[in-house]
C-alpha cells in the first residue's frame, strides 16, 4: 500500500498456486441458438462441492468454462480453443464466437485469474445430441435469483445486453 507521495505504508507477501500447463486465464462461453421464438442458452449441469456446502445440493447449472493452455496467447486462439472444447466436451457444433465484453477478474486480489467471456452461436441441428440443457434466455433472466454461479450471472447479463443491440 502506498501513500499519496508514493511511500510504502504497508506490505503483505502474497502467494498464488498456478497450474503448470494451463494459464491464469479462463474462457467462459454462453452457447446460444437463435430461434423464431427467441434465444436459447445452453447450460451445463455440474457437480460442485461448494454448492453442496451452501445449498445442500451439489448439482447446479452453469455456462461452460475452460482454463486456457499457456500456449494460447491471443483472443483469436482462445476463441478457436473454446469452439474446439464445446464440440469435444459437449457435442455441440459451434458456428461462430464473439467477445462478450471485456475480461474480468473472477476474484480480484485473491487470484490472478482473468475470465474472457464469449457468446457462441451453436448449430441448432446439433442441440438435441449435445450435453447441454437449453433454456430460453428470457426465462433465465426472469429467474436470476436461482443462478448461483458468478460466471453464469455475468455471461447471461452480458448476453441479454448484447441482444438489445
Amino acid at each position: 500500500e502506498l501513500d499519496r507521495q508514493g511511500r510504502e505504508v504497508a506490505c503483505v507477501p502474497r502467494e498464488y498456486v498456478t497450474p503448470r500447463h494451463y494459464s491464469d486465464n479462463t474462457i467462459s462461453i454462453v452457447p446460444v441458438i437463435k430461434t423464431p421464438q427467441g434465444c436459447l442458452v445452453g447450460l451445463e449441469l455440474r457437480d460442485l462441492p461448494a454448492a453442496q456446502i451452501h445449498t445442500g445440493n451439489s448439482a447446479i447449472y452453469v455456462i461452460p468454462a475452460f482454463r486456457l493452455l499457456r500456449s494460447v496467447q491471443s483472443l483469436d486462439a482462445a476463441k478457436e480453443a473454446a469452439m474446439h472444447s464445446i464440440e469435444k466436451w459437449f457435442y455441440a457444433s459451434p458456428r461462430k464466437a464473439w467477445e462478450l465484453g471485456g475480461a474480468y477478474a473472477s476474484s480480484a486480489g485473491c487470484t490472478p485469474e482473468l475470465v474472457y467471456p464469449l457468446l457462441m452461436e451453436i448449430d441448432a441441428a446439433s442441440a438435441p445430441d449435445s450435453r447441454l440443457t437449453w433454456f430460453r434466455l428470457e426465462d433465465l433472466m426472469g429467474n436470476l435469483e436461482h443462478i448461483l454461479d458468478g460466471h453464469t450471472l455475468t455471461g447471461l447479463r452480458r448476453a441479454q445486453h448484447s441482444q438489445k443491440r
